[in-house]
C-alpha cells in the first residue's frame, strides 16, 4: 500500500467506531419502537362512558332433596360497546360475556376455567340480554311497581330501610323472566333490592332469590382496555403486526 493509498483509507478504529455507532442506532430505534407499542398496549380504556356496575347474591333454595347453594357475582354492563361482563365472586372463576357480532347478533361467551377456550353460541333471538342503564333500570323498576297497583304492593323493613314488595310477571333485568316474580324495591332509591322466582328443575321446585348488594356507576377509563373483550376473540390487525416485538 502506497502513502497515497494509504492517505485514502479512513483508520481502523474510524471503521469500526461508524460501526458501533450504527448498531446502537437500529437498537435504540428498536428500543422506541418496544417502547411505543409497550404504551399502546397498555390496558386504558380512552373514551369515557358509563358502565353500571352491579354486585348481587344468589340463593337457589331446591326443594327434593333439599339443596341450598349460594353465590355471588359481579355484573358490568355498557351500553354504548353493546356488551357485558359476569363475574362470579364467591366462588370465584372465569368471567363470561356477552359480545355482538358483525351482523348484529347476540353472543353469549363462556368459559369452563381460565385459560381454556371459550364457547361461543349465539342467543336465541327471543331470549337477548337486558341491556339497561342505572337510570333504565330505576325506571323499569318504578313502572313495574306502577302496574301492581296500590292493592298488590305492600311495604316492608328490610334492614334500616323500608321497600316496596310486589308481584309482577314483566321482569327483564338482571335477567328475563316470564313466570310470577315477587320484587322488592327501596323506597328512597327507587332501586331494586331483592328479586324470587320460583321454576322447576327436573322434577323439584327451585326458588331462586337475588339480592342486589350494590348498584352504581362508574367512568369507563377506570377499567383495562379489554375489560369487555373475550380473551380468545379474535386478534386486531395491530396485535397481529406487533405480536414479535417485546
Amino acid at each position: 500500500m502506497n502513502d497515497k493509498q494509504a492517505s485514502l483509507d479512513p483508520p481502523l478504529w474510524t471503521v469500526r467506531g461508524r460501526f458501533m455507532l450504527a448498531v446502537l442506532a437500529v437498537i435504540s430505534a428498536v428500543g422506541v419502537l418496544s417502547a411505543v407499542v409497550g404504551f399502546a398496549r397498555q390496558p386504558r380504556m380512552s373514551a369515557a362512558f358509563a358502565v353500571l356496575d352491579v354486585r348481587m347474591t344468589t340463593t337457589i333454595v331446591s326443594t327434593s332433596p333439599q339443596v341450598v347453594e349460594r353465590s355471588g357475582g359481579e355484573l358490568w354492563t355498557a351500553p354504548t360497546l353493546g356488551r357485558v361482563r359476569e363475574e362470579p365472586v364467591s366462588p370465584p372463576g372465569p368471567a363470561d360475556y356477552y359480545v355482538r357480532d358483525r351482523s348484529g347478533a347476540w353472543i353469549y361467551v363462556a368459559y369452563e376455567q381460565v385459560g381454556s377456550a371459550g364457547r361461543w353460541r349465539r342467543v336465541a333471538t327471543a331470549r337477548p340480554p337486558s341491556w339497561l342503564t342505572a337510570r333504565q333500570v330505576d325506571a323499569l323498576f318504578i313502572r313495574l311497581r306502577a302496574e301492581a297497583g296500590v292493592a298488590n304492593a305492600s311495604r316492608v323493613a328490610m334492614g334500616d330501610r323500608m321497600a316496596a314488595t310486589f308481584t309482577t310477571r314483566a321482569l327483564s333485568w338482571p335477567y328475563r323472566y316470564s313466570g310470577l316474580a315477587r320484587v322488592w324495591i327501596d323506597d328512597v332509591t327507587g332501586q331494586p333490592r331483592q328479586i324470587r322466582v320460583m321454576t322447576k328443575r327436573g322434577g323439584a321446585t327451585v326458588t331462586i332469590l337475588t339480592t342486589i348488594d350494590r348498584m352504581g356507576v362508574i367512568p369507563s377509563t377506570t377499567l383495562p382496555a379489554d375489560f369487555f373483550t373475550p380473551p380468545d376473540a379474535p386478534a386486531t390487525l395491530w396485535d397481529r403486526v406487533t405480536h414479535w416485538l417485546p
